[in-house]
């Protein structure tokens, strides 16, 4: 058994570095949006924007940790929320871990085209640009949904937050590993696609 003084670790730990994101990404975001007339001027500031919106997010549903989860789990710390307020936790952390990596994948790809295959700016942010924006934000929302409306979203083991789980009224609980197939699918594409 946990001693108390490990589980509020556990809680409080992810509020912590959650908060240290948030500061980041938000100082990152502000920064692009508040710099006179180069915002959005080349891909590269576009892609950390959309990189920086993600962990946002996903920092947001980390600081927000056993505070959104039922109140009504027996011995779960700090539980103030309801089952919706699980589900908007579960969405955005959904869309932070799946967002920051798809935006991080972007940003390779914006290298690939610029360093190996000499692409200009102007050039990418016509022909490769948008496919990787629509591909990270349709692809990190339709999962979410999709999660959210199969009830997927339900308190971890751990106890701390909401995340991918089968219903926690199940004897036992396995948390669901969708990073892997996500990995495998990426390389397939990336793999047979020559650009």
């Amino acid at each position: 058994m946990h001693s108390n003084a490990k589980i509020v670790a556990l809680y409080i730990c992810p509020m912590i570095t959650g908060s240290i994101s948030l500061i980041g990404s938000s100082t990152i975001s502000l920064v692009i949006l508040l710099s006179a007339g180069a915002k959005f001027s080349n891909p590269f500031r576009r892609l950390i924007f959309g990189l920086s919106i993600m962990d946002v997010i996903q920092s947001l549903a980390m600081i927000c940790g056993p505070f959104a989860l039922p109140k009504d789990m027996d011995g779960v710390l700090w539980s103030n929320g309801n089952t919706a307020t699980c589900n908007v936790q579960g969405f955005a952390l959904h869309v932070g871990f799946a967002g920051v990596p798809m935006y991080t994948l972007s940003l390779s790809v914006y290298y690939l085209c610029a360093v190996k295959l000499n692409m200009n700016d102007r050039t990418f942010a016509k022909g490769v640009e948008p496919y990787l924006h629509a591909g990270s934000i349709i692809w990190t929302f339709a999962g979410g949904i999709a999660c959210w409306s199969s009830g997927s979203f339900n308190m971890m083991r751990s106890g701390n937050m909401c995340w991918y789980t089968v219903s926690t009224a199940c004897r036992y609980v396995r948390e669901v590993n969708v990073a892997m197939p996500l990995f495998e699918l990426l390389t397939f594409v990336f793999f047979r696609i020559r650009i």
